[in-house]
Formats: structure tokens, sequence, C-alpha cells
């Protein structure tokens, strides 16, 4: 009988130790992975100052008429015109109408 609880304890002994093993190799994978994933540092845009100031270039002169069958101006959020102007294009064609028939008020990018 003591050979009987020898052999049970040394199968329990066995068996949490390929556990603890089996959770050191995912907790060591799980870092790597970490590591491997690590956010690397962002560099600034170089065309970033150039398209600032085409769109402050871009503002609209006191008097000017808009173009004909033009809706208005459009709020752009964090959009640039060329975006925009696919997302109107994207819209009418989905919609099968033309782009003019349309009043877009504002785009934003979520």
């Amino acid at each position: 009988m003591f050979e009987d609880f020898a052999l049970a304890f040394l199968g329990l002994i066995i068996v949490f130790t390929v556990i603890a093993l089996l959770m050191l190799g995912v907790i060591l994978l799980g870092a790597v992975a970490a590591a491997l994933n690590k956010p690397r540092a962002v560099l600034p845009d170089p065309v970033a100052p150039l398209a600032e100031r085409a769109r402050l270039d871009a503002r609209p002169v006191p008097g000017m008429v808009p173009a004909p069958g033009s809706a208005g101006e459009v709020d752009l959020h964090t959009v640039d015109d060329r975006t925009a102007a696919l997302l109107m294009a994207i819209v009418a064609d989905d919609l099968g109408c033309e782009p003019n028939e349309l009043t877009f008020v504002s785009i934003k990018e979520i």
C-alpha cells in the first residue's frame, strides 16, 4: 500500500511539474510577442508642413463665387481634399446619382 501512495504522489508531482513548465513557456512566449509588437518611434511626416500650407492657400477669397452646381462648403475634419473628393464620388456612385445632387455638410475620419 505504501508503494501505491508513493506512485500516486510521484504521478501528481510529474503532472504539476509539466503544468508549471507549460505555464512558464506561455509566459515567455507572451513576453517575446509583446517585445516584438512594441510600438516604434513615429517619425515626423515631412509632407505635413506642405499640406498645411496648401490647405491655408486653398481658403476661399472673399467675393469668390462657388462653382455652378456647388452646394457650399464642407467642413473637413482631419481629412485632406483628395480623400474628401474620393469619398463624395464613392457615395454618389453607391447611391446612383450625380455628386452635385448631394449635399455634404461635414466629413470626419473615424
